[in-house]
């Protein structure tokens, strides 16, 4: 993929409609030294096949079973719609990411064709 295709994936994943049960979703670019912020960079970990997509779902908290499984199901949706977006193989999950606000969720990576 080429910078405009990623930065626009990015974007669009960013700005994805989001469900009442998730507070926030981030997608950045990665690579193995963390965070990209120049394109330079970017286009060094495509070159180099190190580029990877950090994908953090954070979902309000809650004590609720019930609440748990309409986030989980939640995430379920968006990552579903993720991996219908052209350039997009696959959404694995990828330890967790934890937010000040919202707490410990799944943190994942989309996988790029």
């Amino acid at each position: 993929m080429k910078i405009q295709e990623i930065n626009t994936l990015i974007d669009t994943i960013n700005n994805l409609e989001k469900p009442e049960e998730i507070a926030q979703i981030l997608c950045v670019p990665n690579n193995e030294d963390g965070s990209i912020h120049a394109e330079t960079t970017l286009q060094d970990a495509i070159d180099d096949g190190t580029l990877w997509i950090s994908l953090d779902i954070y979902a309000y908290r809650t004590f609720s079973a019930a609440d748990e499984l309409k986030r989980g199901n939640a995430r379920d949706n968006i990552i579903s719609q993720i991996e219908k977006m052209p350039g997009v193989a696959e959404v694995v999950q990828d330890g967790t990411a934890d937010h000040v606000d919202y707490g410990n969720n799944p943190a994942f990576r989309v996988i790029l064709k």
